[in-house]
């Protein structure tokens, strides 16, 4: 594995906007592993990361990135996402992994991204997004990670708005849950935000646009600072 400071995220666009949620250790797997392979080749049959590793990226303790790795398989393989096509007018709901396997005692976790995610994964030319995986090593909220890869998405522009049922649903979120907006605001979009300037390159506001009486969507800006700042875990 390369070492920290030279990991790089490529993921499609397709990806990025797809719904999906996983736990922080598994979304920190499942980057270290993307991290790992050439965006301009065609994805490794299998994949490994080490618990040594695990801790070097994302700055924890050896004995946490043994628990880490371990918590991070044990539901994986039933993680699935969900990519909408509005041209095509198609959904598809695919697996994030065909296998995965973590060697008791080792801290070791050998991974193989299924076929479909490999297509979202290598071989890219065009309409994809890339980011340093130091850029969210030290994020502590899957929410915060999905909105920094949304915005990165946007980085030339420096702003996107996204329709809260659009954000809802990339983020995860399940059905009924903060219903209201006032709640999703509160529980979802403000921590999100405040832990992304704090502990990121971004500095991010958003504004509320309403559509009638109620929030239809949010529009955030946002723009680079020159230093990454040091986000403790």
């Amino acid at each position: 594995m390369k070492k920290k400071n030279n990991l790089v995220v490529t993921k499609s666009n397709h990806l990025i906007e797809a719904s999906y949620r996983l736990t922080l250790d598994e979304q920190r797997l499942v980057l270290s592993c993307i991290a790992q392979i050439d965006s301009r080749k065609a994805v490794p049959s299998s994949l490994t990361i080490t618990a040594d590793e695990f801790s070097e990226a994302y700055g924890v303790d050896i004995k946490s990135a043994y628990g880490q790795l371990k918590s991070a398989t044990n539901n994986l393989y039933e993680r699935d996402i969900k990519i909408k096509d509005e041209k095509l007018r198609t959904k598809e709901r695919i697996r994030w992994v065909q296998r995965v396997k973590y060697y008791e005692g080792e801290g070791k976790v050998d991974l193989s991204f299924s076929d479909v995610v490999k297509s979202y994964l290598g071989e890219l030319s065009t309409r994809f997004t890339s980011f340093k995986l130091k850029q969210v090593s030290s994020l502590q909220s899957v929410y915060s990670i999905r909105l920094f890869e949304l915005l990165t998405q946007f980085q030339s522009l420096g702003e996107r708005t996204i329709k809260v049922p659009e954000l809802r649903t990339m983020l995860g979120i399940d059905e009924g849950k903060y219903d209201k907006f006032s709640g999703f605001k509160r529980r979802v979009v403000d921590p999100a935000v405040k832990e992304l300037n704090a502990k990121t390159n971004f500095e991010v506001s958003y504004k509320p646009v309403r559509d009638g009486r109620a929030i239809g969507a949010l529009e955030f800006s946002f723009k680079e600072s020159d230093q990454l700042k040091l986000g403790l875990n």
